[in-house]
């Protein structure tokens, strides 16, 4: 049995699909060769600060300019997010802040009145760990 099953016996609980609960979407990346899209106040988190943890800051920020040029979008605090690429592909993490990310990135943004965003991150980080385990 599994830490989420253990977790949820004798809970009435009501599966849903993710798409009725939660709005998921991906980053983007400004274009690297334009300098003013990067160094200003917008943090913007990319697939190696995902590793099945709390991301507190981000290692690099973009401008206003570079959100709005590009196809990265703001997510809102205490959302999960997976890597999709990279060495830390499968894995997620919460975000505790205002923040964009870049195009190897997926965010999730659970619907708070029917999903608790731990639970979403425990059940995704869950199923990612024994998937990356058994390959």
């Amino acid at each position: 049995m599994s830490k989420i099953d253990e977790m949820l016996k004798n809970e009435k609980v009501e599966w849903k699909k993710l798409g009725d609960v939660a709005n998921c979407f991906a980053g983007g990346t400004p274009k690297t060769s334009v300098s003013s899209y990067y160094d200003g106040d917008i943090p913007w988190i990319r697939s190696g600060e995902i590793n099945f943890n709390v991301i507190k800051s981000s290692e690099r920020n973009i401008t206003e300019e570079g959100l709005n040029k590009s196809s990265a979008k703001m997510i809102r605090p205490n959302s999960v997010v997976l890597a999709m690429t990279g060495a830390t592909v499968g894995r997620s993490a919460v975000v505790e802040f205002h923040t964009s990310c870049n195009q190897s990135v997926a965010a999730i943004e659970n619907d708070e009145k029917i999903l608790n965003y731990k639970y979403l991150y425990y059940y995704i980080s869950e199923d990612c760990i024994i998937n990356l385990a058994t390959k």
